[in-house]
Order: structure tokens, then C-alpha cells, then sequence
């Protein structure tokens, strides 16, 4: 055998050696894909109606709370699904526009991913003031942030400072209290929130063994072993009881 065979022989077994050791990907690192549902088995919880009490010539009486946002066929809206324990913050973009906008007494998105490092702007699209108060959610006990009042309508503020520490923040208003949205501050991109459907997906996750985090406001964590493939979705369906 000549050293021109010779070598090509070797990089052919290294190569081989290589895409075995890797599940079946010629790259050192790969990537695949987590998409699925979270559903609610019955009995099913309705959103109960709050009383307004404080400016309710614009705010009307009585407003849905949003705790649940289950549909009639057990799909859970607003539930995050992430990857736990991973230390990776290729992709996360700092610079993004995470924006909570509140219309009509209603606090919008209900749940919101933000990058750690990034920064929350408030909007206010009402007429009548409002405050951003921000809590870290540590357990049972909360942390004060910041608050800050944004008393005309068209009116923003953002942050003063980008978001620190990982973990769920939760946005409320003083003079409203039934105005509230929970923030999910990441380190890593890989994070997604159910739709209306109960859907998720979550794209280009180096492969590998991981454990899933699920989180609802009210229906709390669930935690779920799987494995990232190369080139593969895995589907899964996420029930709480």
C-alpha cells in the first residue's frame, strides 16, 4: 500500500469512527429537536372571573383571569417547556425586543421568555395608568425588582437594568392586582411556550440526554428524561393529572 492509499484509508476510518461515536452525525456537535403537546386530563378547570373594583368605567367589572387556559379538550395554553440544567448561550440574542403590553386592563403575553442579559419593556395602551412591578419568584416568597408607573396611554418604559439571574419573574400591576405576567429568564435559547393548541417546539438542541422542565402557574413543574438525536425530531405529549 502506498502512503497516498495509506492515508486515505486512515481519514476513512476516522471518519467512520468519528460518525459512530457521534450517533450517526460527522460533526462533533449536532443538533436535533423537541416538539409535542401539554395537556390537562379532566376534570378541566374554567378561568374564573375577577371582581374590578378600581376604575371600572374603562375596566368593566369582571375580568378573566387567565390562570388556566385550558381549551375544552385539555390543551394547555402558556405552559413553558425548557431544557434544565444546561449551560449553553450560543443563540440567545440580548438585543431582542421582549415587550409586555397592557390594553384594556388585560396584561399581554401571559407568559413571556426572556434572555438573561436582555431587557423588559412596558407599554401602555390604556388611557388610565398603570404600574410594572417586578418580583423574582424564589419558592413561596417574592422578590422586589422594581416598579415603575407609566401613567399615559402610549407610554413605554423599559428596564433600567438587564435582567441578571435565571429563573421566573413575575409582572404586576399595584392599582390593578389582576393584571399579571410571568417571565422566564434563560440563559440558554432553548425554551419554548405553549400555544392555544397546547403545542411546542423547540429547534436546534445539541444531541444528547437531557431532562425536560415543565412549568404552568398553576398546575406547577413537571420534569421528563429524553434524548436529542441527530437530525430528528422527538415528539412527545406532556399530561399533568
Amino acid at each position: 500500500m502506498n502512503a497516498s492509499c495509506f492515508f486515505m484509508f486512515l481519514y476513512w476510518f476516522l471518519f467512520v469512527s468519528c460518525v459512530k461515536e457521534n450517533d450517526g452525525c460527522p460533526e462533533m456537535i449536532c443538533y436535533g429537536s423537541i416538539s409535542g403537546d401539554v395537556r390537562k386530563r379532566r376534570p378541566i378547570p374554567d378561568d374564573s372571573l375577577i371582581n374590578v373594583n378600581v376604575d371600572e368605567d374603562y375596566c368593566g367589572n369582571e375580568i378573566i383571569s387567565g390562570q388556566y387556559s385550558v381549551s375544552s379538550e385539555g390543551n394547555v395554553q402558556n405552559a413553558v417547556v425548557m431544557i434544565d440544567s444546561i449551560f449553553d448561550s450560543e443563540g440567545v440574542d440580548t438585543a431582542k425586543l421582549n415587550l409586555l403590553e397592557v390594553s384594556g386592563c388585560v396584561l399581554t403575553p401571559r407568559v413571556l421568555i426572556a434572555p438573561k442579559g436582555g431587557m423588559i419593556t412596558f407599554k401602555n395602551e390604556d388611557p388610565i395608568g398603570h404600574t410594572a412591578h417586578y418580583y423574582l419568584i424564589n419558592g413561596e416568597t417574592k422578590k422586589d425588582l422594581l416598579n415603575q408607573a407609566l401613567p399615559d396611554k402610549n407610554m413605554e418604559v423599559t428596564t433600567k437594568k438587564p435582567l441578571r439571574k435565571e429563573g421566573l419573574v413575575t409582572v404586576q400591576c399595584d392599582p390593578h392586582n389582576f393584571e399579571q405576567s410571568w417571565i422566564w429568564v434563560l440563559a440558554h435559547p432553548y425554551a419554548s411556550v405553549t400555544d392555544i393548541n397546547g403545542d411546542f417546539k423547540i429547534d436546534s438542541i445539541p444531541t444528547g440526554p437531557y431532562k425536560l422542565k415543565i412549568w404552568h402557574e398553576r398546575f406547577g413543574y413537571k420534569y421528563i428524561d429524553i434524548t436529542v438525536k441527530p437530525d430528528k425530531n422527538t415528539n412527545i405529549t406532556i399530561e399533568y393529572e
